[in-house]
């Protein structure tokens, strides 16, 4: 059974949980989309996105959506697939007022 609520604690307007539940079966993947915005008036720099594997789950995968036009990369760093732990997403570039975009992650149950 995966029964899961996340806050965004650190975003002032962004206080709503979203919840997840329901069953996953063991070895079926649960992909994650995080969606990442500028709501400010001026341009981010230094930009570092965490998260990390759920637990009873091992490490499938991770990427991110398309860049908006200021970003001109993302470099991730994951554990190995099979594996547990944080996922980190750093930026390179700004994010411009108003841009947003995505991050993703997929995961496996635990047998």
């Amino acid at each position: 059974m995966v029964d899961s609520c996340r806050k965004c604690v650190n975003c002032k307007d962004d206080l709503e949980q979203f919840c997840v539940e329901g069953a996953a079966a063991p070895g079926a993947v649960l992909a994650y989309t995080v969606t990442y915005a500028n709501r400010s008036s001026a341009a981010l720099t230094n930009i570092v996105l965490f998260d990390q594997t759920p637990a009873f789950t091992t490490f499938t995968s991770a990427g991110h959506g398309a860049l908006p036009n200021s970003l001109t990369s993302i470099a991730v760093s994951s554990p190995a697939v099979n594996g547990t732990g944080q996922i980190k997403w750093t930026f390179t570039g700004s994010l411009a007022p108003a841009s947003s975009g995505t991050v993703t992650f997929s995961v496996t149950v635990a047998q």
